[in-house]
């Protein structure tokens, strides 16, 4: 007769380890990287890897300074552009959308974690690009290219008439790129 395992003893103590996996995997993700040259960021770095999918699946990416005393001051815009006639040109931007912001919240996710990761998530932002390619011509060069600008630290509020007349200084700096495949032939 074959032994039937008692799941309902094991259930405590996978609940535990679970909880202690989860509290691990975030302290170490939130883990300031200036103490990177240290042994605890050396083993921050090796276990990374294994961490951040984790992180990302859950939600769980966003970090203090997002609702600190001193906010993120970047603004970025996600721009699509498509190279035609041997000059770039923009196609879309991922922030300006018919599409309330709302109901992109996964797309634009995505390409934060692109952005913020992008030596460790280039294979995702390569395939990101390969699906844009049906808004484009067979054969064309895409790249995403992350449009930012920061707004200045403000010691004290300052009035409307000076918020409609400011100009943010804003910077591209390229993403990934892909040339988008012929289509299959049946």
């Amino acid at each position: 007769m074959l032994s039937t395992v008692n799941f309902s003893a094991l259930k405590r103590p996978l609940i535990v380890l679970f909880c202690f996996w989860h509290m691990a995997a975030v302290a170490i993700f939130v883990m300031p990287t200036a103490l990177q040259q240290t042994v605890i960021g050396r083993a921050r770095a090796s276990v990374y890897p294994w961490i951040a999918p984790y992180m990302f699946v859950t939600s769980q990416w966003q970090q203090w300074n997002l609702f600190s005393p001193n906010p993120l001051r970047k603004v970025t815009n996600y721009v699509l552009q498509a190279k035609t006639g041997g000059r770039w040109k923009d196609i879309a931007d991922f922030n300006r959308s018919t599409i309330q912001v709302w109901r992109r919240a996964d797309e634009l996710k995505i390409l934060r974690t692109i952005e913020d990761k992008n030596k460790l998530l280039s294979p995702i932002a390569e395939r990101f690009l390969r699906e844009q390619c049906a808004r484009v011509a067979v054969g064309t060069s895409l790249r995403l290219i992350y449009r930012s600008y920061v707004l200045p630290p403000l010691l004290k509020p300052l009035p409307p008439v000076w918020w409609r007349t400011y100009v943010p200084e804003k910077s591209d700096v390229p993403g990934a790129i892909t040339r988008c495949p012929p289509l299959a032939r049946k």
